[in-house]
This record gives structure tokens, sequence and C-alpha cells, in this order.
């Protein structure tokens, strides 16, 4: 009962939500193209129950808007708190900075008075004893100079403590703001982490409707194909079944970088058996989200690989992800540039590494190239 009322509400929501352009307009438009389609024409494909596949459907696009929207809300919350935490911490830097140079200029100007101070009593004592007014009076102008020098000192001070009190008050306001953004990520991920439980429930449902088309689809079942390579080469899932979908693709140009963590081994780098990387390797842990409009060729265990996963684009790219921990998507599944795709756990951070290839034509090229620029 309570999945229930949350998808109910999820479907109620999600209309003004995907009422944009972009990818979430290219979702709200899949929807309604999906429920123009008659049932009858949804049963041939899906089985015999066309009405439960259609709102099974309906149900999944509405969700995945709200997923998309949650996951660049949370990238975005993530990059202002990275830069917040940068600020604040500059802001301490030079908070103790200027504390260093109050001090040393104190600390100079006393130690030179207490020099001078003990030259002088000595010298004017001599001076009093031997009556020599002059030398006396030229001992007090070199004192008066003194004086104005630490009354200069005194004011160069001041001015670095107000300098360091609008640090101070900028340090308070950001450290305000991150404190703010961080509760607001927290709740996000909460959202968005039952969002995908939801999710991962309708698709599951989906997976039996999808039995009826796998039955009539190109695709042979990958325990037929005897490497990865090949499987990327093989007429995508639901090709035949999924043109509809296909006209809301575009054509790739470039890239939404898949995953925020560092990339540890560059494409085409020799590894120690002389061979060169077909793509690039990352390491971290996160969201893993597609890098471009395509088609779910394949999400499954392959061989040795956990977690595959193949996105065929429809102007001749390919892409393939491997070594993820969690699958968020399903064979057949029409992809959208930024939709999550997959998770890498925290506490895998340093077991799992994130292999992204892009195929041209078949061929591999440097993803990297076809990144978009921040």
């Amino acid at each position: 009962m309570r999945w229930s009322a949350i998808i109910l509400l999820g479907v109620c929501l999600a209309r003004p939500i995907l009422a944009e352009e972009g990818v979430l307009g290219q979702l709200y438009n899949m929807r309604d193209a999906l429920m123009a389609t008659s049932v009858d024409e949804l049963s041939k494909k899906f089985g015999d129950d066309g009405q439960k596949y259609k709102d099974n459907q309906s149900k999944i696009l509405e969700l995945r808007g709200q997923i998309l929207k949650n996951t660049n809300d949370i990238r975005q919350t993530q990059s202002e708190v990275q830069k917040l935490s940068e600020e604040i911490e500059a802001n301490k830097r030079i908070l103790s900075l200027l504390a260093q140079k109050n001090t040393k200029i104190w600390q100079d100007r006393i130690a030179l008075i207490n020099i001078f101070m003990v030259h002088f009593g000595k010298n004017t004592n001599r001076a009093i004893r031997n009556g020599d007014t002059h030398n006396n009076a030229k001992r007090l102008m070199v004192m008066q100079e003194w004086l104005h020098g630490w009354a200069n000192d005194a004011k160069i001070i001041k001015a670095n403590w107000h300098e360091a009190n609008e640090f101070q008050n900028a340090l308070n306001e950001r450290y305000i703001l991150f404190k703010t953004s961080q509760k607001h990520l927290s709740e996000n991920q909460k959202q968005w982490a039952k969002q995908l439980e939801i999710l991962e429930q309708l698709q599951k449902q989906a997976k039996i409707y999808q039995q009826h088309l796998e039955n009539n689809t190109l695709l042979p079942p990958s325990n037929e194909v005897d490497s990865l390579d090949k499987l990327m080469h093989l007429t995508p899932f639901g090709e035949q079944k999924n043109g509809q979908a296909q006209q809301y693709l575009r054509p790739l140009k470039e890239i939404t970088p898949p995953f925020d963590g560092a990339i540890e081994t560059q494409f085409n780098k020799i590894d120690e058996t002389g061979s060169a990387n077909r793509g690039v390797v990352y390491r971290g842990h996160g969201t893993i989200i597609a890098p471009f409009d395509g088609i779910i060729n394949f999400a499954d265990d392959f061989k040795q690989q956990k977690r595959v996963v193949i996105i065929t684009h429809i102007n001749g790219y390919t892409s393939v992800f491997t070594g993820m921990d969690k699958l968020l998507v399903i064979n057949g599944q029409t992809i959208l540039e930024g939709e999550p795709i997959g998770l890498i756990f925290q506490e895998n951070n340093d077991k799992t590494s994130l292999y992204f290839q892009l195929n041209q034509n078949n061929e591999p090229v440097n993803p990297l190239r076809y990144f978009k620029k921040p």
C-alpha cells in the first residue's frame, strides 16, 4: 500500500516536472506517445495484457523523470558543497595569515622598543650625570619617532583586523550555506534512493512483459556469444520493436562524462600484456549516468564480466560499461542522456574499477574527446 501511494503521488506530481525542454521534455513526449498507443497494439508485442504493460511503462517514465531531475539536482548540489568547502578553507587560510601578520608586527615592534628603551635609559642616566641636555633632547625626538612608528603599526594592525573581520563574516555566511546545502543534499539522496527502490520494483514487472518481446527479437542469448566485443556488435535489443521510442533519441555529437570518479587508466594506454586500452578506467564510487541517448542493448552479467551495460546510440556509436555494483536499467529500455544506469558502492571503492568504452562504427574512439566542455 505504501509503495502504491508513493507511485500514485509521483504520477500526480510528474507532469509539471516533466513539462520542460531537453531530456525531461523527451521523457514527457515518450510517455505521451505511449499513452496514445492502443492497448491492442501493445498486447501484440508484450503479451495478452497490454493495459498492465501500459500502466507499468507509464509509471516508469514518470518516475524516471523524477529520478533524472533529482540526479541532476544532487550532482549540482554536490558541486556547490565542494565549492563552498574550498571557499571555507581558503578563508580560514587567509584569516590565519592575517593573524600571523599582526602577531609578527606586534612582536617586531615590541622587540625594537625594548631594545631602544634599554639603550635610551642607559644613555639618559649618563647624560643627566654629565649635564648633557642637548643629547637628551635628541633622544627624546628619536623616541617620539619610535612612538609614531608604533602608532602606524597599530593602524596597520587595525586595518588587518578589520579585513580579518570581513573574511570571518564571509566565512560564517559560507558555512551556513554549506550546512544548508549539505542538508538539502542529504534529503535529496534519501528521496532518490527511495525512487530507485520503486523503479526496481517496476522494472521487475517490466521484465515479465519483455520475455514476450525477447522471443521475437533478432538478438541471440548472451550465452551464445563468446566475447564482449561480439556482444557489442549485435543488433540492438528491441531495434525492430522499439522504433517509436527512437524518434526521441538525438544523434550523438558530444557526451556527458558518465562518472565523477578519477580516471585511473587513459584510452590507448599500453598494459602489461602489450595491448592498448580500448577505453578508460575510473576509480571511485557513486552514480554512473548515460553519456547520451540510446537503447540498452544489454544489461546483465556476461562471462567473467560483472554487470555489463551496452548502450546503442542511433548514429553508429555504442558505449559499454563494466564493473558496476548495481544496475538501474533493463534490456530494451530507451535511455536518455544523464539518466542513472548503475551504482558503485562506497564500501567497494578500493575494489571496483569502472570501465567505459565508446565505439564509432564498431571501432574504439577516445571518449574524452567527446566530453562536453564544462
